[in-house]
């Protein structure tokens, strides 16, 4: 007779999961990375190994070159828009108010919705004929003519402002959860010494909640150098390429050009610059706590 011990109904319990993960997420992945080394053309009937070429094509590819200072520039207007939103935000609703709980909900609302709907919601805010934005400022009497917002040299920022606003909920109640922890003796204490806001932040808060800042710009880093939603709907890419970050590139390579072979090394090596910044992240954060 079979004994059924705890780990063994586990193990059973979890196969299913197991091989989910493995057909939606990690066969996908080594099957992308086996096809970054061919030349896999849909159009041309080809599927030929050829090794690391594709790998060195892209760093002497000049879209790919420009899609990659614009994909960083993207990425750190996002990051820094999120830390700033989710610890201004956080802090507000720390406070006590009436209404504090349903403003909690309001807040996440953002997070909730798809990056779809954010991205449309951005085009038709800053659309330069009929955009939401436009006519507010036309309507006070700040601008005499519509302004084309989305075509402005200004627009990886627009981008940015818009993922902010939809990634900022998570990083708010990370930070809001580090905010829950500090003792309010603390923060008393630091009163009745006369300390200003910004030291007693910088002293009293900002160690509590500085691995939940650290985390959210990890978060947001991750996520805002992976997404393509919101540049297919709001821009295209555009004005011209201005911006056309890495994931769009690939997303025009392997989807509309059926380069497979040449997407897949791209989004390799996307991921490669990832891991580099994410164990950068990571290094600061072991420092800290070793020096403490």
């Amino acid at each position: 007779m079979v004994k059924w011990t705890d780990t063994k109904i586990a193990l059973i319990l979890m196969t299913p999961l197991f091989i989910l993960n493995f057909g939606l997420s990690i066969y996908p992945m080594m099957y992308s990375l086996y096809l970054s080394f061919h030349d896999v053309n849909l159009f041309l009937n080809k599927f030929d190994y050829i090794g690391g070429l594709q790998y060195i094509k892209l760093f002497s590819d000049k879209s790919y070159g420009e899609a990659a200072m614009v994909t960083i520039r993207f990425v750190i207007d996002s990051t820094v828009m999120v830390l700033l939103l989710s610890v201004f935000i956080a802090l507000l609703l720390n406070r006590a108010f009436v209404g504090q709980s349903i403003m909690r909900v309001i807040v996440i609302m953002p997070w909730a919705l798809s990056e779809f709907a954010t991205a449309t919601a951005g085009r038709y805010l800053f659309n330069g004929s009929y955009g939401f934005v436009n006519a507010i400022l036309y309507r006070l009497g700040l601008i005499d003519k519509y302004i084309d917002f989305l075509g402005s040299p200004f627009v990886v920022e627009l981008l940015a402002f818009m993922y902010a606003w939809h990634l900022a909920p998570l990083g708010i109640f990370f930070i809001l959860a580090g905010l829950q922890t500090i003792p309010e003796d603390l923060i008393k204490q630091a009163k009745i010494d006369g300390a200003s806001f910004f030291t007693r932040f910088r002293v009293v808060t900002l160690p509590f909640i500085r691995y939940a800042v650290l985390m959210t710009g990890i978060i947001a880093t991750i996520e805002s150098a992976r997404t393509a939603d919101m540049i297919i709907v709001m821009t295209g890419g555009g004005p011209g390429t201005s911006s056309q970050t890495i994931t769009f590139y690939i997303y025009k390579v392997f989807f509309r050009g059926l380069n497979l072979g040449y997407g897949a090394a791209g989004s390799w090596l996307l991921m490669a610059g990832l891991i580099i910044a994410i164990t950068s992240y990571f290094i600061v954060l072991s420092k800290r706590r070793r020096v403490m």
